[in-house]
């Protein structure tokens, strides 16, 4: 059987969440890519810079904001590897934590 590409995401079911908010004053926004589309829009973002390994549904997110994006490689750390950004830009990328045990 050949294996088949899968992408992994998730968001919290606001619909159906019970208990009481962390921050109540913080905006709605149930999943990463609805983030990243709020970012684009309210910062009015016009060029941004992705990691390769991210899934297709980023790439989406900018095309439907009408956002340019190149794509750069990571090393080991997973720290960016970006030698060519053009002029002004903000630097938006999250960090893998470990924990010891």
């Amino acid at each position: 059987m050949p294996k088949s590409k899968i992408e992994i995401g998730g968001y919290m079911e606001m619909e159906t969440f019970r208990g009481s908010e962390y921050h109540t004053d913080a905006l709605r926004l149930n999943s990463g890519r609805h983030c990243l589309e709020y970012i684009l829009r309210a910062r009015n973002i016009k060029k941004i810079y992705l990691p390769y390994f991210l899934c297709a549904s980023v790439r989406k997110i900018c095309e439907k904001c009408q956002t340019e994006y190149e794509f750069y490689h990571i090393d080991a750390k997973f720290n960016p590897l970006i030698s060519n950004m053009d002029g002004r830009f903000v630097r938006l990328y999250s960090k893998l934590l470990r924990t010891e045990k």
